[in-house]
């Protein structure tokens, strides 16, 4: 008797199994292909793990929920240009800019402010520089009242912004200008914006920010970036460089 059979069987069956090897090799690559950071379902987003370090940069503290929703509806398309449009608006918002106020008390006068002080200054530094504000400071009668005279007074204005004790020659010059009239506040200015004091704002930045110093060009750059807009738009435009970006979310896996 014919045994009645399957004719073209054997192919099919062939082709059955060629695509089931396909499908498993496909679904195989994909597990073993890195998933973007943005689409892991498991933890935060590139985005929000980038934006919880800038808050402990800016505001000193861990980022609220509230916060991270409202900033990351702004970040939504990523890149470094977006990043430092946040970061700018976080430095000079009021929190941003009272921490600046409560910073610079600190340093310059190793006290904190008081609230009409505190008050005032946060709202100022919402719109102007913090060098503004480091430079009345130190210009201040609490500062050269409690240095004792002008030289001593000269000697810490370099201490504070040049990290170093003057020269003969620059201390003569400023105690000389000062016994002439000059006001403090513009014999302080004078020294702040020399390329040596805005360098050593740059390299604190990068100290802060990467924890390495700057090369001489990204020196120079941000200076020219201080002298042009302010240290918290070179502040903001670090914070937001891809250099941070990949360092913030290295400290948060």
């Amino acid at each position: 008797m014919h045994e009645c059979g399957n004719p073209g069987g054997g192919s099919r069956s062939r082709r059955f199994g060629a695509v089931i090897a396909t499908a498993a090799f496909t679904i195989l690559s994909i597990l073993a292909s890195p998933v973007p950071i943005d689409a892991q379902a498991d933890g935060p987003s590139a985005n929000e793990r980038w934006l919880s370090n800038a808050y402990v940069e800016i505001f000193g503290r861990p980022a609220d929920d509230s916060g991270l929703d409202f900033w990351l509806g702004r970040l939504a398309t990523g890149g470094d240009e977006r990043r430092a449009a946040v970061a700018r608006t976080m430095l000079f918002s009021p929190e941003g800019a009272g921490n600046e106020v409560d910073r610079a008390y600190a340093d310059l006068l190793g006290r904190a402010a008081e609230p009409g002080g505190h008050a005032f200054w946060t709202s100022y530094l919402q719109t102007r520089p913090v060098t503004e504000l480091r430079t009345n400071i130190l210009a201040s009668p609490e500062r050269f009242d409690g240095a004792g005279s002008a030289e001593a007074w000269i000697v810490e204005v370099y201490q504070e912004l040049l990290g170093r004790s003057p020269d003969a020659g620059g201390l003569a010059y400023w105690v000389g200008m000062e016994a002439s009239g000059a006001h403090h506040y513009w014999i302080v200015d004078a020294i702040y914006q020399s390329d040596e004091s805005l360098g050593g704002r740059v390299q604190a930045y990068y100290a802060e920010i990467f924890d390495r110093a700057p090369t001489d060009d990204e020196r120079d750059a941000g200076v020219a970036v201080v002298r042009i807009d302010n240290e918290r738009v070179l502040r903001a435009q670090l914070l937001a460089s891809d250099e941070a970006f990949e360092a913030f979310l290295g400290s948060s896996s």
